[in-house]
């Protein structure tokens, strides 16, 4: 039904949503960046003064921490 559908979709961003709030603020703006702000690794990599391949590693600890978060 669409109105479940819907109410399950406002749910998983409302989780979502939560989840980057538990991030420390320093990942929570790599996630602002990347995810909304459409920015490349390379490009924050540049704007940070950041090692590209560190900032890969960093995104992939970042994933993981909500992955466990929203399975909790």
């Amino acid at each position: 039904d669409h109105e479940e559908a819907r109410l399950e979709a406002v749910a998983a961003v409302n989780a979502l949503s939560a989840a980057i709030k538990a991030l420390p603020p320093a990942d929570q703006v790599l996630v602002q960046l990347h995810f909304w702000g459409g920015k490349t690794v390379a490009r924050i990599a540049t704007m940070t003064g950041s090692d590209q391949k560190a900032l890969y590693r960093r995104f992939d600890k970042i994933k993981a921490e909500l992955r466990r978060t929203l399975e909790a």
